[in-house]
């Protein structure tokens, strides 16, 4: 509930410390006094969009606080703690300060939070219903949420599944849709990779292969050259052109070293490795005999190369990678050509999951209007017994559902209408219905949503209604008062009103007054509550008779 808020230079209110009843708290005061600025002041707590304007003329800038109290694990703590706020017994405390220069800033438990975490937040403390709301009871998207509202939390947990259902069929038919429409170029480009690999499975290619191609045909075509180069090569080694070859002379200098070995070490390392060389030496020298004796011109294989290496440039070039990635090209394209051309394509999956979908939506959205129907008829008997007493009784309402094209909110739209006396088919709520009739509506469905079966637990959020009970008077006025008082027995109500027959039922009254354009809010109990009661009745405090008559209304206008 809104235990209490502290206002600062909004609009035209200087300073107010407002303190509300865990019931009905009534919020009166002339026209032109300031009730729309206390009003300002709840929606800044709740994180609503705040123009600069609303700071008091010469001021820096306007700050509300609010101090909420609620249950130590309800949803709005639990938020309040996300957001890094804290929350002591349940007690939320919330501000908010805008600048006359337009920046604001606002605060949860202690914690700078962005303004739509303080609206998360509201959202479970306060409800706001105003004229507005009758504007919005014509449309029949509101009267299908009002519809829902009045369903308990596995039908809330329902509607909640099927709005998730709606966006992955919105999703995939999207996807689905840009799959087919890129049929053409999807098409063009399986025919390049079957194509590219058409090549691929010609040359049957393996890993390195290329690099070896060169390598051969660098040696087939330099065959004349190797051989001179290494026979030349040979003969240094062989000794063709001296007394004596590389090994006979490396064998002298071993020979020469072992000698003096013994007086001094080094010169056997030396030794063993000119004997490890002799070796290496005489063994390279068989290699490139034996190499040699094997050097031949082979024409025909070197062609046979040259139009291997050109087949492996033409494939590369077709599958757009360089020749050495030739072949890891060739297995992620078999992957992409599977994708779009297999038997278990994108395409066909996009459909697959689509139908799946489909079909899981279709049937909660028959689960969810089978409900509808039952809350329907349930909300439509509260509602009129509500209107019974709030001077509506020769009038029924009724609810009507009708199928309409799957979507977030199932497979139904609402309309709301009224019989009255004398008519034959009931009337839309869209067409002529009186303002004081919507506001008789308004509240009876208000009324009946709000009393509808609570989780246990469950926290009631605070309901404000501003000036609901416009184009109405007299003994239905009082019917409204009495509803209004009899709802504030469950729920924190608070009410701004002009009417003295809905003042008289609350039992906490505050006055908006307003002197030499600085306005002030307060308490009025007894006597202080009789004048105000007084001047709605008749305009006068000072009246006998108006006083009176105020003094009964008062009287009167108790709850059992």
């Amino acid at each position: 509930m809104l235990e209490q808020i502290s206002i600062r230079d909004l609009g035209i209110i200087e300073q107010a410390e407002l303190t509300f009843s865990p019931h009905f708290t009534v919020l009166t005061g002339e026209t032109g006094a300031g009730k729309t600025m206390v009003l300002t002041s709840i929606a800044m707590l709740l994180g609503k969009k705040i123009d600069a304007s609303i700071v008091k003329a010469g001021a820096e800038q306007c700050q509300v606080e609010g101090t909420f109290v609620t249950s130590e694990r309800s949803a709005a703590v639990e938020r309040l703690e996300q957001a890094g706020g804290v929350s002591e017994e349940g007690e939320i405390l919330l501000s908010r300060t805008v600048k006359a220069q337009g920046r604001s800033k606002a605060y949860g438990g202690g914690r700078a939070l962005p303004a739509s975490v303080l609206g998360e937040i509201g959202e479970h403390l306060i409800t706001i219903h105003g004229q507005s709301e009758q504007i919005k009871l014509k449309d029949a998207a509101y009267q299908l949420h009002l519809l829902d509202s009045f369903g308990p939390e596995q039908y809330q947990q329902s509607l909640r599944q099927m709005r998730k259902l709606a966006g992955q069929i919105s999703t995939l038919t999207k996807e689905l849709e840009k799959w087919r429409e890129n049929e053409r170029y999807r098409n063009f480009e399986i025919a390049e990779l079957e194509g590219a690999l058409e090549l691929f499975n010609k040359a049957q290619p393996k890993e390195g292969e290329y690099d070896e191609l060169r390598a051969k045909m660098e040696r087939l075509g330099n065959v004349e050259e190797l051989r001179t180069s290494l026979t030349l090569a040979c003969n240094y080694v062989n000794g063709e052109y001296s007394e004596s070859n590389a090994s006979t002379l490396l064998a002298q200098a071993v020979r020469e070293l072992e000698k003096e070995a013994a007086a001094d070490p080094n010169l056997g390392s030396w030794a063993q490795a000119l004997s490890e060389a002799r070796t290496l030496i005489e063994e390279t020298a068989r290699d490139m005999v034996s190499y040699v004796s094997d050097l031949q011109d082979d024409p025909q294989e070197l062609t046979r190369t040259h139009e291997r290496i050109a087949l492996f440039k033409r494939g590369a070039k077709r599958a757009g990678c360089a020749v050495d990635e030739w072949v890891s090209w060739a297995e992620q394209a078999k992957q992409q050509l599977e994708q779009l051309s297999g038997p278990e394509n994108l395409g066909d999956k996009l459909s697959a999951q689509l139908a799946a979908v489909q079909t899981q939506a279709e049937s909660l959205a028959q689960q969810i209007g089978e409900q509808r129907e039952e809350l329907a008829r349930q909300l439509s008997l509260r509602i009129n017994e509500e209107l019974l007493g709030l001077s509506m009784g020769a009038n029924e309402f009724y609810i009507t559902l009708r199928p309409c094209p799957l979507g977030p909110n199932g497979s139904q739209k609402v309309e709301f209408g009224l019989l009255s006396p004398g008519q034959k088919e009931p009337r839309s709520l869209g067409q002529s219905v009186s303002g004081g009739e919507l506001s008789r509506i308004m509240l009876a469905i208000e009324v009946a949503v709000a009393e509808r079966g609570r989780g246990e637990g469950e926290d009631l959020p605070a309901i404000i209604f501003d000036e609901i009970d416009a184009g109405i008077g007299g003994e239905t006025a009082l019917a409204v008062g009495a509803r209004l008082a009899r709802l504030s027995k469950t729920h924190q109500v608070i009410v701004v009103t002009h009417l003295p027959q809905v003042a008289a039922w609350a039992d906490h009254h505050l006055v908006v007054r307003k002197n030499e354009n600085i306005t002030s809010v307060s308490e009025v109990q007894g006597e202080e509550r009789v004048s105000e009661i007084s001047r709605m009745l008749s305009g006068i405090t000072d009246s006998d008779s108006a006083r009176k008559h105020a003094q009964e209304l008062i009287s009167g206008c108790k709850v059992g």
